[in-house]
């Protein structure tokens, strides 16, 4: 299932997946295939952001973050399926995955150019704890808004796309910044590490060549 799952992300279908609900289980953790390494695994939070007793924890086998984000899974409203006039409140990370594919979709009408893992960086580099992403919330609650204005690593010039222009235009910046705006300076530095070299124009050519995080 999860090599069918980030098999579907290489041929440009973006894949978003319950964490599951193992965490107060004797298992405890995710499972397949919220466990690929380019699927995007949602776990579930209250209304007031604090993560779900259920949500699945990570990490992976091989020692990666997971999930990715999380939305609300718990007393969510949902149509009742016995009765056409009822609805529930219902818990589950299967509550919390629709969440974020609708953010998704959205992300893909507003920026159709965007790769399964653009929408996936763009997911986990706004949510609120990108900074500090750990194995309970991944990288934090999904902020579409955020999500929706975010300028992808390496998107040197602008345009939502990364091709050679930005490389181009990242080594110029590596040569002399201060003929560029701050959004340029930062889209090219893809490693964060405040400055523009040669580092940052190897690691964009790689993301080019992969669209990996």
């Amino acid at each position: 299932m999860t090599r069918a799952a980030d098999l579907a992300v290489a041929y440009a279908v973006d894949v978003v997946v319950a964490a599951g609900n193992e965490r107060n289980t004797t298992w405890h953790y995710i499972g397949a295939p919220e466990d690929g390494d380019s699927v995007i695994s949602v776990g579930a939070v209250t209304s007031s952001g604090i993560i779900a007793g259920f949500s699945s924890a990570g990490p992976t086998f091989d020692g990666r973050i997971k999930p990715e984000v999380v939305a609300m899974g718990v007393a969510v409203r949902c149509a009742d399926p016995y009765d056409p006039h009822g609805y529930l409140n219902l818990n589950g990370t299967s509550f919390a995955c629709p969440l974020t594919a609708g953010v998704a979709a959205l992300l893909l009408q507003a920026h159709p150019t965007w790769t399964p893992m653009q929408v996936r960086e763009a997911l986990m580099m706004t949510a609120d704890r990108a900074d500090n992403p750990d194995n309970l919330y991944g990288w934090g609650l999904v902020d579409a808004l955020a999500a929706l204005r975010y300028r992808q690593k390496g998107d040197v010039d602008g345009n939502d796309q990364l091709d050679e222009n930005d490389v181009l235009m990242a080594g110029e910046i590596a040569l002399d910044d201060s003929k560029f705006g701050h959004e340029a300076v930062v889209a090219a530095d893809l490693n964060g590490d405040g400055e523009v070299n040669v580092f940052d124009i190897v690691k964009l050519v790689r993301k080019m060549s992969n669209q990996g995080l």
